[in-house]
């Protein structure tokens, strides 16, 4: 089982943008991708290789209404690029949960990632 405390994903609305006719991950995805990077690498995690389960509560910073799985996209990207397991399709279920206004206004994901088979099962 791996607990990460992430920060708050950008939505998709704004982690995609369009450059010469191509969609490409923005700088708020960028930014994002790299706050997990640094969050993770000094974990020195093993990669995952078998399936898994994600359990995600989302903190936002503001009581802004926001769709809940706009944040999906950038979290799995970053934690696929942090090197928590080899590809997001290992990822067989999610459960997301939108949580109160984080007191703080600093906005924030609590993810729990369960392993459910080995790479081989």
């Amino acid at each position: 089982m791996v607990n990460l405390i992430l920060p708050y994903p950008p939505s998709t609305n704004t982690y995609w943008r369009k450059w010469h006719n191509h969609m490409v991950i923005g700088p708020a995805g960028k930014a994002f991708r790299q706050k997990v990077i640094n969050i993770i690498a000094p974990m020195k995690l093993q990669p995952i290789t078998g399936f898994v389960r994600m359990q995600i509560k989302v903190y936002a910073d503001s009581n802004r209404k926001r769709d809940v799985d706009n944040n999906l996209k950038a979290l799995l990207d970053a934690l696929t690029h942090a090197k928590v397991w080899i590809d997001d399709y290992q990822v067989k279920a999610i459960s997301i949960e939108r949580m109160n206004k984080d007191p703080n206004k600093i906005g924030y994901c609590e993810v729990q990632i369960e392993c459910l088979t080995t790479e081989n099962s």
